[in-house]
């Protein structure tokens, strides 16, 4: 049975594909809706800072060229799900826009922080000019990270989290807000359909991981205020591969089918749901919302299987990290006037606004494959 609904669900998927890449088109993509975050305690998270930093909104234009052909290292977690082609191809495109070789590493997972901290301090070693790093963790990466930056070495954090200010700044947005904004979607939705008690099950992603789990306080916080009652039955940390997740639905599938009303995570936990739910009887009766944007949701957003998901517009995320490294080896800015935080603001997409949503700021054209070299001819 689950073959046979895995290939249904594949067919359909790839028939759906060509609407998540219909608009990433290469063209340009400034000036940027970003927002700032200054004044705020140090060695915190994005989150933390928001809180109680000053944010302030703006626009973003980019250097329209490096000065010298800087050598830029780049360190992602893996490539093993679809969420990070769209930030490597942002890498690659601004790497070759601006004129500068690039060299992208992959831990190969989040179990890895020694690999990564080898390949950034191996970078270090090879005399690279600037790095851009998503971490591991929230606090594995902190010494190395301060090496560089005593070398002179400046590092832009992306996307994930982690506590150190040895950086350029943190570019990325509040996973806070991002599980915060699922569950107000969720309560939303369910106050809209007449629901006067909702039952969850949350799927943040693996445990220690500071984006995901920022993103269960943001969800818990949400639930927490909710006007209607909101019982999270379960939350399950897991890495991200798609059986296992697959296999922690299918557990609180078993527990609590019969009760939850929404299931809602991390993007790829959002977009395997679907399977095991299916296959478990429950389509129709549980709904999914998921805390990002990647190829395994866009599609079941448009057909309305997925409710929703909230965007970190990783593609522009990535963008702005390399252009804001120029910024700085171009000697443009001082890293002292450059904001303890900065990124794209968040988006949600829903099947009403699916036509409208700029899915180049999320995902990458289709067919795109990985880059991990970019030479300056």
């Amino acid at each position: 049975m689950r073959k046979t609904v895995v290939l249904i669900l594949m067919c359909v998927f790839f028939s759906l594909i060509a609407f998540s890449n219909a608009n990433a088109e290469e063209k340009q993509w400034w000036p940027l809706e970003i927002f700032t975050v200054t004044d705020a305690p140090q060695n915190v998270g994005i989150g933390e800072k928001m809180e109680s930093g000053v944010v302030s909104y703006e626009q973003y234009t980019p250097p329209m060229k490096a000065k010298k052909p800087f050598r830029i290292g780049v360190l992602f977690p893996h490539l093993k799900d679809p969420y990070w082609l769209g930030p490597a191809y942002g890498i690659a495109e601004e790497a070759k826009r601006l004129g500068v070789s690039m060299t992208l590493l992959s831990a190969g997972g989040y179990e890895n922080n020694i690999k990564q901290i080898d390949q950034l301090e191996d970078l270090a070693v090879k005399g690279v000019d600037g790095v851009i790093i998503v971490p591991l963790s929230y606090t594995a990466q902190d010494n190395a990270i301060a090496k560089l930056h005593q070398q002179g070495i400046p590092v832009v954090e992306l996307l994930n989290d982690c506590r150190t200010d040895e950086l350029v700044t943190k570019v990325g947005t509040s996973f806070v807000q991002m599980g915060y904004a699922a569950g107000k979607l969720i309560i939303e939705d369910a106050q809209k359909n007449g629901l006067k008690k909702v039952n969850t099950a949350y799927f943040p992603g693996p445990a220690g991981a500071a984006w995901a789990e920022y993103s269960w306080k943001g969800f818990k916080q949400a639930i927490d205020e909710s006007p209607i009652p909101v019982e999270n039955l379960a939350v399950k940390w897991g890495e991200m591969a798609k059986e296992l997740q697959i296999k922690m639905i299918e557990d609180v599938l078993m527990t609590f089918g019969d009760k939850v009303h929404y299931i809602a995570g991390d993007a790829l936990a959002a977009g395997v749901a679907i399977i095991p739910i299916r296959e478990k009887g429950f389509k129709g009766k549980i709904k999914i919302v998921s805390v990002d944007l990647s190829d395994y949701v866009i599609p079941w957003i448009k057909t309305g299987d997925i409710l929703a998901g909230s965007s970190t517009q990783g593609v522009y995320q990535a963008r702005l990290a390399m252009n804001i490294l120029v910024d700085v080896l171009n000697g443009d800015k001082n890293i002292d006037e450059i904001p303890d935080v900065m990124g794209a603001n968040v988006q949600i997409l829903t099947q009403n606004n699916f036509d409208e949503f700029p899915m180049d700021a999320i995902v990458a054209p289709k067919g795109f494959s990985p880059v991990f070299k970019v030479d300056v001819d």
